[in-house]
């Protein structure tokens, strides 16, 4: 029987759980995690992970960091135009 990454307690059911959250390209996974524990990592996500993922963005756009699923965030922007302030995206392509 092998133990849990998280919560160390031993158990047969071993789910995969990414090293690096997917939405800041995070691909590598490692076997070992739980429902249990997958769920509370769900929770410290919502929380922690998705909120920083928001303020990363612009960077990741400039740098052209894609998430697991390849996509660059697009991210908005003001640009100046003849004196005049628009607002604009700044694609990820």
């Amino acid at each position: 029987m092998a133990r849990r990454l998280f919560c160390l307690r031993e158990r047969d059911d071993l789910t995969a759980e990414h090293v690096f959250p997917a939405a800041l390209g995070g691909n590598l996974t490692v076997i070992g995690a739980c429902t249990e524990c997958v769920n509370r990592k769900k929770s410290f996500s919502k929380e922690f992970e998705q909120p920083l993922a928001v303020e990363l963005a612009p960077l990741r756009n400039i740098l052209v960091i894609p998430d697991r699923r390849g996509n660059v965030p697009s991210v908005a922007v003001k640009a100046e135009v003849n004196g005049k302030e628009l607002g604009a995206r700044a694609l990820g392509d």
